[in-house]
């Protein structure tokens, strides 16, 4: 337990009141506890919160949107648990149209421990283009990617904090990026 307090958790009958969604999926086998025991679906490695969630975000988003036409409207997500060790995501499609049969989709991620990932087709040259940009605007350098966590990786310097409060320029790079993809 954790500062001297556990807790024995058992899973209980799921009552109407206690539904959060319409539907639930496990990737893995649930324990009694609560807990879940993966399949391999869900990846992470090392310190620095590497993981292949935007890998698998982008195989969900290309599905929805390609395959059955859906809008994909927005995507936010957020850690939890003591160390932000356990990461959510809610990802929102509305009602199908056409035009989503051919609008390609790209996710960036900026990381605040130095590096930004990529996942998403190359369409009309994006890859290239972003490169441009990271190398004359923020000074990244291209590392090794693995391409069951990302499609394209960076390392950059230049995420900037301070303080006890969690100050950065993450806002700031992040609307420079949006000015860009907007051209």
């Amino acid at each position: 337990g954790c500062c001297g307090y556990s807790a024995n958790l058992q899973l209980g009958k799921m009552e109407d009141w206690n539904r959060l969604c319409d539907q639930s999926y496990i990737c893995g086998t649930m324990k009694p506890s609560g807990k879940v025991h993966g399949n391999g679906t869900f990846k992470s490695r090392g310190c620095e919160g590497e993981n292949n969630m935007g890998k698998l975000t982008m195989q969900l988003v290309q599905f929805m949107t390609n395959e059955c036409s859906w809008t994909f409207q927005t995507c936010d997500s957020g850690n939890l648990g003591w160390e932000g060790e356990i990461r959510e995501q809610q990802l929102k499609f509305k009602a199908p149209h056409p035009l989503n049969m051919i609008a390609p989709h790209i996710m960036i991620e900026l990381r605040q421990v130095g590096y930004i990932e990529i996942n998403g087709p190359d369409t009309d040259g994006i890859y290239k283009k972003l490169d441009e940009f990271f190398r004359s605007k923020w000074k990244v350098v291209a590392v090794q990617n693995d391409p069951e966590y990302c499609d394209l990786k960076y390392n950059m310097s230049d995420f900037k904090k301070r303080g006890s409060e969690g100050e950065n320029n993450m806002g700031m790079r992040t609307m420079e990026l949006v000015d860009f993809m907007v051209k």
